[in-house]
């Protein structure tokens, strides 16, 4: 069990164990915001519906990193402009932890930015 325990819920320490601990974070959001516009589009052809049918509650400041996946797969998977992606975002997630993705928890280094995809890439 220690052993497995070592690899769910590496140390945070040391950077390593920071990194191994944002690419889960980032992981485990991927897939479950992939999942759900997944399923939504499979009966939607439109994003009108989107936020009257999918809400998202983060119980902490780590998956706050939903925002930022919600928004990526919005403008890079589906081409919506910013202001609609935005929109959506903020009406399908939980308001009580959403700010943590803008002014909560800051970049403790460049390693954020760099694992995370187009989080500086300028598009």
């Amino acid at each position: 069990i220690e052993t497995h325990s070592k690899v769910l819920y590496p140390a945070d320490i040391q950077a390593a164990g920071k990194e191994r601990r944002l690419l889960q974070e980032y992981f485990l959001v991927s897939c479950a915001v992939n999942d759900i516009v997944r399923r939504y589009r499979k009966t939607h052809d439109t994003w009108e519906e989107f936020s009257d049918q999918v809400a998202i509650q983060m119980n902490d400041t780590h998956p706050a990193l939903t925002v930022a996946e919600l928004m990526r797969v919005f403008l890079d998977d589906y081409k919506l402009e910013w202001d609609q992606a935005w929109e959506i975002t903020t009406a399908t997630t939980d308001g009580k932890y959403a700010h943590a993705a803008g002014r909560g928890r800051r970049c403790s280094s460049a390693r954020e930015h760099v694992l995370g995809p187009r989080l500086t890439s300028g598009r």
